[in-house]
């Protein structure tokens, strides 16, 4: 078998030889089978064409994880030695444990981050059975770096919350003043459970969702641990596909309370002394 281009009929050619022998054994000529695969070769390329130009990273795994087919933007990353996605990626030696390819349930698209890229990206993919039992893995990975540290590295404490307190998104700097886990996927965390007056929370949701925004708010929370803190809250309220979201701002105001407290002190005292009338 043989596949090539003929420039003359501008054509690729899929060219198949079989010898043919004579009743003595001898060979005598060639029989050719010639099949014009223009459509499909040109089909192919320009599937590939397509695929490169995608921004993002695409590739096609086996059932051993090995990266198989890779776009541009992933080939020059991909190590001989070890073409694992998991290694390309994450610099794993192990698969990755959510793996669709290793659990039979569904895996939802999320935001992953690549720490041997320093990328964050969305993931996507959809595992491929074919009709000889193979099984193959389509992924999608969409750079969405620049989005995602807006929202994760931001130096101001960010939650996402539903009007029932159900908490959706935290960013690092929330996950610290409230004392929770780095890694929040499959725990559920309300809101209702880190204010120190639950009555208080339930009216300032009710005053956002009337109004639709509220700003510096003081109000007295609590972390995971217990530990009561005073924080300036801003809230406004949006709608994302049909569902109604809540994004707050958090600043913790404890120390500025604390020395405001003792500045008004000192000027109390200082007054009861004041030689004069005031």
């Amino acid at each position: 078998h043989k596949e090539f281009f003929e420039p003359k009929l501008k054509k690729y050619l899929l060219v198949t030889l079989i010898p043919l022998y004579d009743e003595r054994g001898k060979h005598f000529a060639y029989l050719h089978f010639i099949e014009d695969r223009t459509e499909e070769k040109e089909f192919e390329e320009l599937l590939k064409t397509t695929v490169d130009l995608y921004p993002g990273l695409f590739f096609i795994s086996d059932e051993n994880f090995n990266i198989l087919y890779a776009n541009k933007n992933l080939k020059p990353l991909i190590e001989k030695n070890c073409p694992k996605c998991h290694y390309t990626l994450y610099g794993r030696t192990e698969p990755c444990p959510d793996c669709p390819l290793l659990k039979e349930q569904v895996q939802e698209d999320k935001i992953l981050f690549s720490p041997r890229l320093s990328k964050y990206f969305q993931r996507y993919f959809q595992v491929f059975r074919t009709r000889s039992g193979k099984t193959f893995k389509l992924t999608y990975y969409d750079d969405v770096t620049e989005i995602v540290r807006l929202f994760e590295e931001n130096p101001v404490a960010i939650v996402i919350t539903k009007p029932d307190g159900a908490v959706i998104k935290a960013n690092r700097q929330a996950r610290t003043l409230f004392e929770l886990p780095e890694d929040l996927e499959g725990k559920y965390f309300n809101v209702k459970d880190f204010w120190v007056n639950p009555e208080e929370r339930q009216a300032f949701i009710s005053e956002v969702l009337v109004k639709g925004e509220v700003r510096a708010y003081e109000g007295e929370l609590k972390t995971l641990n217990g530990k009561p803190f005073y924080a300036l809250l801003s809230s406004k309220v949006y709608k994302q596909d049909g569902d109604i979201l809540i994004y707050t701002v958090l600043e913790d105001i404890t120390e500025y309370l604390k020395v405001k407290e003792e500045a008004q002190k000192f000027f109390e005292t200082l007054v009861e002394f004041l030689p004069v009338g005031l």
